[in-house]
């Protein structure tokens, strides 16, 4: 009888710490996560819409957040869009009328900047920050010496650290169409992102 009683409370413990492991709360996703799950939705519904042209995390709406993409308007000149959960990556394509649909508006005046790459605070260290360090130098360098504006450094976000082309002084930057161009040509696994 006292063996089962001991059972018991061992199966009790490992239940509720089950439990307590499950309710932990995932970190937010970033952006280029939530591109990356936007991407992969749209790619399984047989569609190739690109790059997404701005992405945008969203306001409270009730008690969720959204990553908002925004990708080139279909050839009947028809709205697409996508809305990534903040926390739980889930994802879905909205609908012209979708409230979300208001958080990005088109804006060539928007500051802007291209993110190269990114990590969670939880993956920065010493080790990222010298090898973004270098990488930024050695881009800045080249950026010189074939006339384009050096503006790779390091941003810190809320939720993340991003490598980037365009932090001007803290405040983005607003490239024309061929200089946007010519850096996607150089980095064509980025993607712009429109600064409040």
């Amino acid at each position: 009888m006292l063996h089962l009683h001991k059972t018991a409370q061992l199966l009790f413990l490992i239940l509720l710490s089950a439990m307590m492991i499950s309710c932990e709360r995932h970190p937010p996703l970033t952006q280029s996560q939530a591109e990356a799950l936007a991407n992969a939705k749209i790619a399984s519904s047989g569609n190739d819409w690109g790059r997404a042209e701005s992405i945008k995390l969203s306001d409270r709406i009730g008690d969720r957040r959204f990553w908002v993409l925004r990708y080139e308007p279909s050839e009947e000149g028809y709205l697409r869009m996508v809305a990534v959960n903040y926390r739980s990556g889930w994802i879905r394509i909205l609908t012209p009328d979708d409230e979300l649909t208001e958080v990005i508006h088109i804006n060539s005046r928007t500051p802007v900047v291209l993110l190269l790459d990114e990590v969670t605070r939880d993956e920065w260290g010493d080790e990222t920050l010298q090898a973004w360090q270098e990488r930024s130098q050695t881009l800045n360098s080249e950026a010189r010496e074939a006339g384009r504006e050096p503006l790779y450094s390091i941003r810190q976000t809320y939720h993340s650290w991003q490598l980037v082309w365009g932090w001007n002084e803290g405040r983005g930057t607003n490239p024309g169409p061929q200089e946007r161009r010519q850096l996607h040509g150089l980095h064509a696994a980025a993607i712009w992102i429109e600064l409040e």
